[in-house]
């Protein structure tokens, strides 16, 4: 059946019970008189044992009025449909799917997200024979690789030794070889979203055959490009961080984590995860807890 008009005017008008229901009333914000919360009681009175009710509004606002009116709320992946029914959710993803994830149920987050800006890096992994290193501290002793002050004038950020680092990252036979990775880019060269990928692998190999002595071109390379890579923690952001904590604090059980919020390292963010982990727990542990 397909209804036409205002929902306040044909809900009330429906007899008998349906099994299935399709809402497509744009969003609250747009569309709020679809998503008035007096219309679902009456949706629930008209849905027959087992009924369904399919919407692509995710808003929180929505949930909790289907919920409250007598509905399950369930997860649908790959095909199969879940029941979601969970006292805590952490949200991991970079500051844009965060916002775009968020917004819907606090506007908030639009905002306080979209002021969190991020420096584009440039990944070159490139193998070479071990020979070709003719830097002998590199070459026999390895290590785990180096930084780049801005003062150098150099392009990279900085060069990771892979295959001394790791095992497995570079063939030992039938001759030794050696890979490497070099981070270019970050917020003092952004320029470096507009060269192309010929240009970024030869300043690579120009520059660490300048600091590592190369002999020999690459016998492999790879190029990735990451736009938005690292966080930067400008003036204000401090502000920031606590604009999304108190955020979060109206909404129990929703927690955020990721290297936006406590540094950019690994072991900033390992720390600042299990510092979430915790948080977790002792709100899963009181004796009354708000279910999401």
């Amino acid at each position: 059946m397909l209804l036409f008009g205002d929902v306040a005017e044909v809900l009330p008008e429906l007899t008998g019970t349906f099994d299935a229901w399709y809402l497509d009333g744009f969003s609250p914000d747009k569309n709020p008189a679809m998503w008035e919360d007096r219309l679902f009681p009456l949706i629930a009175a008209r849905t027959g044992r087992g009924g369904t009710l399919a919407t692509f509004s995710s808003a929180g606002r929505v949930r909790r009025a289907l919920q409250a009116a007598g509905f399950s709320v369930a997860l649908s992946l790959r095909g199969a449909i879940e029941p979601l029914r969970v006292s805590a959710i952490v949200v991991a993803t970079p500051t844009e799917q965060a916002a775009r994830l968020l917004a819907p149920i606090e506007p908030g987050f639009s905002g306080a997200f979209g002021r969190i800006d991020y420096a584009p890096v440039v990944q070159v992994g490139a193998g070479y024979r071990l020979r070709d290193v003719s830097e002998t501290r590199v070459r026999e002793r390895g290590g785990f690789g180096f930084l780049v002050p801005r003062g150098e004038g150099l392009r990279s950020l900085g060069i990771v030794f892979n295959s001394f680092l790791f095992p497995g990252r570079a063939p030992e036979s039938p001759e030794r070889m050696a890979s490497f990775t070099t981070f270019l880019g970050g917020a003092t060269d952004p320029a470096i979203r507009g060269c192309s990928d010929d240009e970024i692998a030869a300043t690579a190999h120009a520059e660490m055959s300048r600091v590592l002595g190369l002999r020999g071109e690459p016998l492999a390379r790879h190029i990735a490009r990451l736009d938005r890579a690292l966080p930067q923690y400008n003036l204000g952001h401090g502000a920031t961080v606590e604009a999304l904590g108190a955020l979060c604090s109206g909404i129990p059980g929703l927690f955020l984590t990721g290297n936006y919020l406590a540094g950019p390292s690994l072991g900033a963010c390992v720390e600042q995860a299990n510092k979430v982990a915790e948080e977790i727990a002792r709100f899963c542990s009181l004796e009354e807890r708000p279910r999401l």
